[in-house]
Parts: structure tokens; sequence; C-alpha cells
């Protein structure tokens, strides 16, 4: 069996009656669910949950229990002929107001017909819907645009730094190179005080093994008082 063939017994969905898609071609555009009546306490916009919760309620006032399908557009135009008609525009109401917002302009539900009203509420709903996977989407996508944007940034900030660092390196190196030389120049000093009082230990030691053998103790190096001095 085909699957054109399964799907005889399928009736259209009246909650597909209008896609919102052409009522609001900007998916932003479509207004909150529920409504705000004027007037009226600000009401909090639904979550996704309770939007879809709410619309398998209406569908199943409108559809009952069975296999649905989406309906063709002779089905939609039949919908909208036998649910709705027009209303008289020198009369408006809160309930006018709704329909307008709900893309339904210049319609109201047909005489001895509740589903307008539903019908409206589930286009609404499946509106509302898609302005959440609208907003989802650019959450998204900007979300990951601020991470390619910081990752940028840290990578730019990085390129900046180390030629900031590069210049301020240039900068410091004769000073560092003359601290480097003085701390050499320091340590030279220091040992060359030290010196005399090395090499005097050391020959205290050589005129001692002298006498032992009987001989002449070798002279003081002589250019301790040259190299030495002022140390």
């Amino acid at each position: 069996m085909t699957e054109t063939a399964n799907q005889i017994d399928f009736a259209p969905d009246l909650t597909l009656t209008r896609d919102p898609a052409t009522i609001w071609p900007d998916a932003m555009a479509c207004p909150d669910f529920p409504l705000q009546s004027r007037g009226a306490a600000h009401k909090d916009a639904w979550s996704r949950k309770d939007a879809e919760a709410r619309l398998r309620t209406v569908s199943g006032v409108l559809n009952g229990g069975g296999p649905l399908r989406a309906p063709t557009e002779e089905e939609r135009a039949d919908a909208m002929e036998r649910y709705f008609q027009p209303r008289n525009p020198a009369v408006r109401s809160i309930r006018d107001e709704k329909f307008d917002a709900r893309g339904f302009t210049g319609l109201m539900p047909a005489t001895g017909s509740g589903n307008g009203d539903l019908i409206a509420e589930a286009v609404h709903l499946r509106g509302y819907l898609r302005k959440l996977a609208a907003q989802e989407e650019r959450a998204a996508t900007d979300q990951q645009d601020r991470a390619e944007s910081n990752a940028r940034s840290t990578l730019d900030n990085y390129r900046d730094s180390i030629a900031a660092k590069k210049a301020e390196a240039e900068a410091l190196a004769e000073g560092a190179a003359r601290y480097r030389q003085w701390l050499d120049d320091r340590a030279a000093f220091e040992r060359l005080r030290l010196m005399p009082h090395d090499l005097e230990r050391l020959r205290s030691g050589v005129v001692s093994a002298a006498l032992e053998l009987g001989e002449a103790a070798p002279p003081a190096p002589d250019w301790i008082e040259t190299l030495c001095k002022g140390a």
C-alpha cells in the first residue's frame, strides 16, 4: 500500500488552516502568547512547553483523536469559508482586536460554529512556537558569534600584546645590559677585595713549609698592591 493510500483516512489538521509564515513572514512579528488585552494586567509569555501543551489541547478539541495530515489549499479555503465570516467594520470589540492580532483581520467566527476561535488560537500558537524557535536559533547564533568574537579578540590582543612587549623589551634591553654589567662588576669588586686576604692565608702556609725545610719563603706577589689597590 502506498503512502498516499495510507493517508486516505487521515483528517486535515484544522490547526494548520492558515500558515503562520504567511501571516508573519518575520517570525519575530508574531505577538506573544497569550495576547495582552488592552488595559489588562501584564501576562508573562508562555514557555514552549506550555504553548505546545495548549496546542495539543486545542488540536484535540478541533480534530478529535484520529490521525491527521496537513490540509490541501482547497481544504484550507473550505475551512476558512466554513468557520469564519466577514465582520461589520463599523463595530469593533476586544474579540475583534484579538482576531486582528492573530492575522484574521476583518473576520469573526461563523455563526453557529465555535471552531473559529480555536482555529485562530491554534494559528497564533503555531506562530508563537515558530517565534520561540527563531529566538532560540538567534540566541544560539548570537552565542556562537560572541564565542567567535571573543576568540578573535584573544588572538588580536595577543598579537598586539606581543608587539607591545617587544617594543618594551627593546627599550629595556640597554638598561638591563647595564644592570647585568653592574652585577658582574660588583661581583668582580668583591672577589678582588677578598683576594689579598686569600693570598695572605695561602702565604702563611707556604712560609711555614719553607721554615720546615730550612728554605727561604717565596716573596709575596708584587701585583697585589697594583691590581687589588682600591678594592
